[in-house]
């Protein structure tokens, strides 16, 4: 594409702005005309939601990532003012001119384009290269999740439905250990002809194929010692019979009986079934060789037989009983010591298989049973309690989750307690310091003698030599410019020095600020300059440079000026202006005051100087200072000053209550003025002056906010309603406000605000849009800094110049330390006591800290990482869980597991988590 001049083109514009990512570009156009070709739906948004917005993710953050080596250059960072022309220079690297591509190699060189570098310039303001790589490598990690968050979801499902479809089975061939086999090794023959034998066997044998009862035939037949020897050959005849075994005969013992009576009646199915040949027993007295009476024979015998009962057994482990009255076939069955039995097959009249109720109850009295087993009752078998069957998965999880919330519910009480203690700990601290009698006082007002002289004389002469020079330039830009004027003289300010430039007859003084950017740059960049077409109190212009060695204006020389008027007790001190004028002005007719400047301004040490002269000029009793100081050091010094109306309050929350009880403070006094028909609280003061026992004293409360700015983020409207309302009414009712910040946007500074404060200082800001909010003029971006300020005042139209004057930590300290010797402990107001108690109770509810907390304090304590015990616990949405769940797994306080299911990782056992 780079070869033709359409081709060029494209390619330089696509470079200018992606820089080596315009391939993708491309083919991502390229991608979306074949699908406009081919559907008409061109971006199927509904259905690829999070493709989409991680595509843009990803390409924007690879834009930045890309561009970072752009943005660090030698001298720092690149800035708005510098971005044009440093990306200009490195696209001349890479092109010369849009129509033709000078080095496509150089192409690396561009990073992530205009875009890319344009992002790293906008967000590198607010926390430069480090947030920058920060902020872009996780905007990158985000776009890669919502790529991948859908197909690792359906991975998910799909191995979960896998698990839900198998099929569990059982089969009889799978190996059971808990019991044990009892069986004997048996061998199957199917040849008839061989007269298998048949071996003692255990109880577990005593079932046939069709479920009765089975009794085993020994494998020769013994010697027949009941007599009836005809009927006993022809039922069992046998060639080769060996030598017959003789059976003692046991003396019958009474013991209780049994009414068990096992049968057997073979069908036409069991005759069939091969004879099955058992393993012999060294050590049974009956283990020799019997072989079995064919069934066909045995069945015709015992049909001649006329058999009313069928016999019936009891068995007993010891003694057997045998009547001599009853026909058999095969020996008795006996049990020897080993609790085994041993013994021939009970052979009775046919009949059915089943075992019917009646051949389960005990044989009659008038009857004669065939044979008797006598069995003694078996040792007693202890008791064995059941146990509780397991508890399922669910019940356990159930068990843990309430253990959790039981333990957290008893956390949430003891803090309770704690707080409660603490809250009763605070107030009875407090309560010493609060006097229902108003506190009188008579004691020397400080004066400048606890103040520290500053001597800068030293820097005077390096000044005068500095400004002789400037002078000579000054006049040599009017020359080369053709401008009919010239600086005759310089005053040296504290930090800046004026030339007065005096015009010629019919030449405008409008041409002189025409030049600032030329004087800038005759004074090698010196952006300190700043023109004055007209000069208060001069008939000539003024331009205004910074000193070379700036000097500081000493709090002690502004105190002695200050000290000399008593007729407004709430002069405040301003500064020092070019000339050496001390700048003051009564906070009373501000009536209420604005201080902007960023950080190195020297804000916080002209709102100290403000406070240190109202501290060193009142009594507790004419004056209290309500001190808000959210970054909670600034103010931590007058923690023990007499002048507090209230403890100094470090909280937001507690600053927005404070406020909140100022108002109503507010329409307290305006109701006390009001029955007094007084208008404001000098003609009350008058009233109550020679009746102090009859009106109450009503002393000025002014009110500090330091970082006004981080209030308004905190409390929003509700500050912004309360300060609004102070500063329309509280004038005349002797509230005022000093309100500091150092971001003075129209965010932080609403226009209702702004309208009801007209007095502003204005520090070194950091652009004119600052400038413009704070001074609706500009000239603070130009500020020096380090004091250096711009007074807007009511009644002056013009910005007043002046450096603030500069006090010491050790002279605040020298002050501080007098009065509270003096003037003894605070005395504060009850009302304002409970100002941390109350924002304590507002916090009750968030005890444990935020929901991703209590959440990975769930999962550890518990162990319990399923989705729905998450979504079920803490009333969260399943996309809310889903977040919860990856923060917590790239934290490795879960890992996946390998069923697909997490599990406790390795973060979970460390401390800080437990």
């Amino acid at each position: 594409t780079s070869k033709t001049l359409l081709g060029s083109f494209i390619v330089y514009c696509g470079a200018f702005l992606f820089g080596m990512f315009y391939p993708f570009v491309f083919a991502f156009c390229f991608a979306l005309g074949l699908r406009l070709v081919i559907s008409k739906n061109i971006f199927p948004i509904k259905n690829y939601p999070l493709v989409w917005v991680g595509s843009s993710l990803v390409f924007v953050s690879l834009l930045a990532i890309g561009s970072i080596s752009n943005f660090v250059l030698k001298d720092g960072v690149v800035s708005f003012n510098s971005l044009n022309s440093v990306y200009g220079d490195k696209m001349l690297s890479f092109a010369y001119s849009p129509w033709h591509i000078d080095s496509l190699e150089n192409l690396s060189i561009l990073g992530g384009g205009y875009l890319g570098l344009f992002l790293l310039t906008l967000l590198g303001s607010v926390w430069y290269t480090v947030g920058n790589i920060i902020f872009f490598t996780i905007i990158l990690l985000s776009g890669i999740f919502f790529l991948t968050f859908k197909p690792i979801r359906k991975i998910i499902l799909t191995i979960k439905e896998d698990r839900q479809k198998h099929v569990q089975y059982s089969s009889p061939y799978q190996p059971n250990r808990k019991k044990t086999n009892l069986s004997l090794d048996r061998e199957v023959i199917e040849d008839e002809e061989n007269k298998p034998s048949l071996q003692p066997f255990s109880q577990g044998d005593f079932v046939a194929n069709d479920g009765s009862a089975f009794v085993p035939v020994p494998e020769t037949k013994p010697e027949n010692p009941y007599g009836h020897e005809e009927a006993f050959k022809e039922a069992a005849p046998i060639e080769k019979a060996p030598e017959p075994v003789k059976v003692e005969e046991f003396e019958p013992k009474p013991t209780p009986t049994s009414s068990f009576v096992p049968t057997y009646t073979p069908s036409s199915a069991q005759q069939s079934v091969p004879l099955i040949k058992r393993k012999t027993v060294d050590d049974d007295p009956f283990s020799s060789a019997y072989k079995p009476v064919p069934r066909s024979q045995r069945d015709a015998s015992f049909a001649q037989e006329e058999v009313e009962e069928t016999p019936t057994s009891v068995f007993t482990p010891q003694n057997v009983v045998l009547p001599t009255d009853t026909f058999f076939t095969n020996p008795p069955v006996i049990q020897n010591n080993e609790d085994e039995v041993i013994g021939a097959d009970l052979m009775s009249k046919p009949q059915t298989n089943e075992i019917t109720q009646s051949q389960m109850t005990p044989p009659r009295e008038n009857k004669p049973a065939e044979f008797q087993v006598q069995i003694q009752p078996p040792a007693p078998v202890e008791e064995v309690k059941k146990e509780e069957p397991p508890m399922s998965e669910e019940d356990i999880e159930k068990q843990k989750e309430q253990e959790f919330f039981a333990r957290k519910q008893q956390r949430q009480a003891e803090a309770l307690l704690a707080k409660k203690r603490a809250k009763d700990e605070k107030m009875a601290s407090l309560m010493k310091f609060v006097s229902d009698v108003p506190k009188s006082y008579c004691y020397a007002l400080p004066n400048d003698s606890l103040l520290e002289e500053i001597d800068d004389s030293a820097k005077m002469e390096k000044n005068t030599q500095s400004a002789q020079d400037k002078a000579l330039i000054i006049n040599k830009v009017f020359d080369e410019f053709g401008v009919k004027a010239k600086a005759t003289t310089f005053t040296i300010g504290a930090s800046v020095t004026r030339f007065n430039i005096e015009t010629e007859h019919g030449e405008k003084a409008d041409k002189i600020a025409t030049l600032t950017n030329e004087f800038q740059r005759a004074l090698n960049g010196d952006m300190s300059v700043r023109v004055e077409t007209v000069v208060q109190g001069r008939s000539t212009s003024g331009v205004e440079i910074g000193n070379i060695a700036p000097m500081a204006v000493s709090f002690k020389d502004m105190f002695q000026s200050i000290q000399m008027d008593t007729s407004h007790p709430l002069l405040l001190p301003i500064g020092k202006d070019v000339s050496g004028e001390v700048i003051t002005f009564p906070l009373d007719k501000m009536p209420h005051l604005l201080v902007a400047g960023t950080t190195g301004s020297g804000k916080s040490v002209l709102i100290h100087s403000m406070i240190m002269t109202i501290i060193m000029r009142t009594y507790p009793s004419q004056a209290k200072l309500m001190l808000i100081d959210p970054k909670q050091v600034e103010f931590s010094r007058y923690s023990e000053e007499s002048h507090l109306f209230c403890p100094v309050i470090n909280k937001p929350e507690s600053a927005i209550l404070a406020l909140k009880k100022l108002c109503d403070e507010m329409d307290r006094r305006f109701s006390v003025l009001s029955s007094c028909r007084c208008t404001n609280l000098d003609e009350y003061n008058a009233l109550r002056n020679g009746n102090e026992y009859k009106y109450k004293p009503m002393p000025y409360i002014i009110t500090v906010i330091d970082e006004f700015a981080d209030l308004i983020q905190t409390g929003g409207v509700e500050v912004t309603h309360h300060v609004t309302r102070i500063a329309q009414k509280a004038r005349a009712c002797g509230i005022h406000l000093i309100i500091a910040t150092q971001r003075p946007s129209k965010d932080n500074v609403p226009m209702i605000i702004k309208a009801n404060v007209a007095c502003r200082i204005g520090l070194s800001c950091s652009s004119r849009v600052d400038s413009q909010v704070i001074l609706d003029d500009t000239g603070a971006e130009t500020l020096l800094g380090k004091g250096d300020l711009l007074f807007k005042c009511p009644g002056k139209k013009s910005l007043i110049r002046a450096q603030s004057p500069f006090i010491s930590n050790k002279d605040i300290d020298k002050v501080l330390q007098y009065v509270i010797q003096n003037a003894g402990e605070p005395n504060y107001d009850p009302n304002f006591l409970d100002l941390d108690v109350q924002n304590e109770e507002v916090e009750v509810g968030n005890i444990e800290g935020d929901l991703y907390t209590d959440i990975r304090t769930f999962v550890v304590e518990t162990g319990i990482t399923s989705k729905a015990s998450i979504m079920r616990n803490f009333q969260v949405t399943s996309l809310k869980a889903d977040q919860f769940l990856a923060r917590l797994q790239s934290e490795g306080i879960i890992a996946l597991g390998p069923n697909g299911k997490y599990v406790l990782g390795p973060a979970a056992h460390l401390e800080d988590y437990q």
